[in-house]
């Protein structure tokens, strides 16, 4: 029997308090902003463990918990109850998607089954784990960013294959609250985030007039901005001559693979194995 690989496209969430004057919670105990900073996944998790209802705007959703064991949550999520399809041997195929959430403060990954039978894209998933959640953490003054993790190499493939048309380059950044994405970053986004309460700092390059951007792999402002991103810290988009549409490089979106045998059989410690992949 051939085992079939399940690919995964690769989120990163981070978390962040909604406001830099925190109104006092006991009940969360909450007495500060630097406790809803120290206290973030523990709050996540919280929720997490309770498994909120997911919703979708004009789907009908189904969901079932796989595995719930900490930093770990993996559940199914159908686009609808009775949604299957016949397969080539005429047996029914449920037509599903696997998210499985990491919660480590060092990690926090969301990782999602590619099924495009069931949703056009993992991106779709991440993001409408994070809205649904939305109201959960306000409830702990918290809010939830999702941004694709992609290999840096993506934004040179980019630089190279419109080499002289590119007028434009647009870096969009989550103000980061982990240390261990954030430490190449140049610009103090974590600071700036403190100051005035920034969750998301956009920043431009533009060509003059007339002109196209010139830009060099040994600048090193623009790697760190590239080295962040690629992590989950951002999304970076290009303004090409000619082109209507912006280019994104969130648009190829890092992947990895688990056995299908495997994902049926899911324990904490071979995710954790999983996890290493990802580092790696």
């Amino acid at each position: 029997m051939e085992i079939k690989n399940i690919e995964f496209e690769l989120f990163r969430y981070q978390l962040l308090p909604v406001t830099t004057h925190v109104i006092e919670d006991m009940f969360h105990e909450i007495k500060s902003t630097d406790d809803v900073r120290k206290n973030k996944n523990k709050f996540f998790w919280e929720i997490l463990s309770n498994f909120p209802k997911l919703a979708h705007r004009t789907i009908e959703l189904n969901q079932k918990l796989i595995l719930c064991k900490s930093p770990w949550i993996v559940f199914k999520l159908a686009a609808h109850k009775s949604l299957q399809r016949n397969n080539e041997n005429f047996g029914k195929e449920k037509i599903e998607n696997w998210p499985l959430i990491n919660n480590d403060p060092t990690i926090q990954i969301i990782a999602v089954s590619k099924n495009r039978e069931a949703f056009s894209s993992g991106g779709v998933i991440a993001s409408l784990i994070r809205e649904s959640l939305y109201k959960h953490l306000l409830q702990y003054q918290l809010s939830m960013h999702v941004e694709a993790i992609f290999d840096k190499s993506e934004f040179w493939n980019i630089v190279k294959k419109f080499e002289g048309k590119i007028t434009n380059v647009r870096f969009e950044l989550i103000s980061p609250n982990m240390a261990n994405i954030s430490k190449t970053l140049e610009l103090d986004l974590k600071q700036l985030n403190k100051d005035t309460n920034s969750h998301k700092t956009v920043l431009e390059l533009n060509s003059p007039e007339g002109a196209r951007l010139e830009i060099n792999k040994t600048n090193k402002n623009i790697n760190s901005l590239i080295d962040y991103s690629s992590e989950g810290g951002g999304d970076i988009s290009f303004k090409i001559s000619g082109y209507k549409k912006r280019v994104h490089t969130s648009r190829s979106v890092s992947t990895i693979n688990i056995d299908e045998i495997t994902l049926e059989n899911l324990t904490a410690e071979q995710l954790d194995t999983f996890m290493n992949l990802v580092k790696n």
